[in-house]
């Protein structure tokens, strides 16, 4: 399919009324129309005259199951008032041949005779600035010449199931998370399994390194198939120091004192989800690692997003009025992980 935007006239002059009324009596006819067909020696099928043909001979390639958008009409509202503005009709191409030279709307407008069949009951309206109207579509019928291809079909299929269903849409959102969805699916794909734990393993010493000193992380064992890992799937041990404490514009340093330091351990437990993570048994599994390895806190590292219900379950064990409060479970889920990915891997 080939999409091809027909440009209206958005003015309300007589050249503009006339470019309307030439729309609508062919569609009356079940045709679309085009100009550059006010002479029957303009007739693609005769015509020599390469001036002539080198502006129309794309009708020629047009076949069924194309679809032609007119911009600036409407075949609803009265063509001979208002000015059209944003005002956009779509209809499909049919017929074996659907090019042809009309002589009747030639002999009543004084041009528009190139035409191609349409489907009539094809014909579907809408304003390319409705909500439903994907952006890079709107952009696209705005002709900057009597004709040109839209090449966004995809998106310009969606826009009109969108409108016809009365749904506005938030594209940009949406498309931010398909595109997250294709990162994880990737993540997953090429680490299947227990290779899941090597990939956090690696994105989390970055990470660390980035923040803290003499890091240390150890995979607990499950990709050697050992036993019970208690919850950890990864266990990081690290120092955290306050060197840059400021007293009076410098550091502690300058004096020459000893600052301690303090070793800190957090337990990971890996979760490779394709959608939503909702259920409470990672959270379980954090809180039995943190007991085993006696650990300041616990990371859900997981390729699925957090559902409502588990930020909420979240909330609760991480609320020290609570009673299911332990030590602190933080979650890295699906955007988290693709923005430390993007900012750990950049160089």
């Amino acid at each position: 399919m080939t999409i091809y935007v027909f440009a209206g006239e958005r003015r309300t002059d007589e050249t503009s009324l006339r470019h309307r009324q030439a729309r609508k009596s062919g569609i009356e006819k079940g045709l679309a129309v085009f100009g550059w067909g006010w002479h029957k020696s303009f007739d693609l099928n005769n015509l020599t005259d390469a001036t002539y043909l080198g502006r129309t001979r794309f009708l020629k390639h047009i076949k069924a199951g194309d679809k032609i958008v007119y911009t600036h009409y409407s075949n609803k509202n009265d063509v001979e008032k208002g000015n059209h503005y944003g005002e956009c009709v779509v209809m499909t191409v049919v017929g074996e041949q659907p090019y042809s030279f009309n002589d009747d709307i030639l002999e009543k407008h004084g041009d528009f005779a190139n035409t191609i069949t349409i489907d009539l009951n094809s014909i579907y309206e809408f304003n390319r600035n409705d909500k439903a109207i994907h952006p890079v579509v709107s952009n696209s019928l705005k002709p900057r010449s009597s004709y040109q291809r839209l090449y966004a079909e995809k998106e310009f299929n969606d826009s009109i199931s969108n409108h016809k269903n009365k749904i506005d849409t938030d594209y940009f959102t949406r498309e931010i998370d398909e595109g997250v969805a294709s990162i994880i699916h990737t993540i997953q794909r090429n680490h299947p399994g227990a290779n899941l734990e090597v990939f956090a393993s690696n994105l989390l010493q970055k990470v660390y390194e980035s923040k803290y000193e003499e890091v240390a992380i150890r995979n607990n064992g499950a990709l050697k198939g050992w036993g019970s890992d208690y919850g950890a799937d990864l266990i990081i041990k690290y120092k955290e120091t306050n060197k840059l404490i400021d007293i009076n514009g410098v550091t502690r340093n300058d004096f020459d004192i000893d600052i301690p330091t303090k070793e800190v351990t957090a337990v990971v437990q890996v979760k490779s989800y394709s959608w939503t993570i909702n259920n409470e048994n990672a959270i379980k599994q954090c809180k039995d690692a943190i007991s085993k390895y006696n650990a300041d806190y616990a990371i859900i590292f997981t390729t699925a997003k957090m559902s409502d219900d588990f930020i909420e379950k979240l909330k609760n064990v991480n609320d020290p009025e609570k009673e299911e409060y332990t030590k602190p479970i933080i979650c890295i889920s699906a955007p988290e992980l693709i923005k430390l990915f993007i900012k750990y891997n950049a160089n």
